[in-house]
């Protein structure tokens, strides 16, 4: 009797099928085992779930396949997330607490719902609020402003490998090569992606101080650290903005000197005192995604979000 089914008698309005027991149904259990070896052979190397599944659902799909195939293991893996919880409840469609993935890309970038979620280890249950997808959103701005800020000065840096490093140089270069190590050593730890995004706001610190201090950034560290960003990204779904297909390299190449001849006409507007025509460059610009800020030494430009 403590035996799960592998057939069902069906109910009334049950979809059925005929067998030599008459009408039934798979059983819950039946039906991952089947559509798993359909799309995937019948040895997995990685199986998801909740770990509410991990008894009595898992270890019986584990039970059945083997029987089935004469092979073990069925799953060399098994990775079991921890339950989305709102108040202290699990997220639940019965419950009437849940919300849907279009009702949160309606109201934030589908990047800080990402984020959100990778801020918490992938076994942990994460507990969702309004007010910490905002937290993830505003944490994206500081990174996406980081990155900004790096291809800012990349615009000025010559990027030169034989570059004598000076102090500010090195330690800048050490922060670089510990934060790095620190993200991959984090998601080799059973995929720490908490402690990982930890390590990429660290370098985001470090980044930012050393554009503020360092009187000639340099280019090739400056480099590393931009495609570290772009690269991660990659991995985990983030800043797509400054994902730029490879054929398109040489068409954004070309865009980024029109941008600085535009930007040095009206640099040239601004000393003869031309304000209407530099207003004129700025709000046009604005209207085509980019904007313009200008500081003492010079105008900085970035392309919008």
């Amino acid at each position: 009797p403590a035996d799960f089914a592998l057939w069902k008698k069906s109910k009334e309005g049950e979809p059925s099928w005929d067998s030599p027991w008459g009408p039934g149904r798979p059983g819950w259990h039946i039906e991952c085992s089947v559509m798993s070896m359909k799309y995937l052979g019948e040895q997995l190397d990685i199986h998801g779930g909740g770990q509410d599944l991990i008894f009595p659902h898992h270890e019986n799909e584990i039970a059945q396949s083997e029987a089935y195939t004469g092979k073990k293991p069925f799953a060399k893996y098994w990775m079991h997330t921890g339950l989305v919880m709102v108040r202290g409840e699990r997220m639940g469609k019965s419950l009437g607490n849940f919300v849907t993935i279009k009702e949160l890309l309606e109201k934030f970038n589908a990047e800080a719902v990402r984020l959100f979620v990778l801020s918490t280890h992938y076994r942990s249950p994460i507990d969702f609020t309004w007010e910490r997808i905002e937290q993830a959103n505003n944490s994206l701005e500081r990174l996406y402003n980081t990155i900004e800020n790096i291809e800012v000065a990349l615009r000025e840096s010559d990027i030169n490998y034989a570059y004598k490093l000076k102090d500010l140089d090195l330690d800048f270069y050490r922060n670089l090569i510990s934060d790095e190590r620190k993200f991959f050593e984090a998601m080799n730890n059973d995929f720490n992606t908490p402690a990982a995004i930890s390590a990429l706001f660290e370098l985001s610190s470090h980044v930012n101080n050393y554009l503020r201090n360092a009187d000639k950034p340099n280019g090739a560290l400056l480099s590393r650290a931009f495609n570290f960003f772009v690269n991660i990204g990659e991995i985990f779904g983030l800043f797509n903005k400054f994902k730029v297909k490879p054929e398109k390299k040489e068409e954004y190449g070309l865009v980024e000197k029109l941008i600085a001849l535009i930007v040095d006409i009206r640099s040239e507007a601004r000393k003869r005192k031309d304000w209407e025509t530099a207003d004129k460059i700025r709000e046009k610009l604005r209207e085509l995604g980019i904007f313009l800020e200008d500081t003492k030494e010079k105008t900085i430009w970035k392309l919008k979000r």
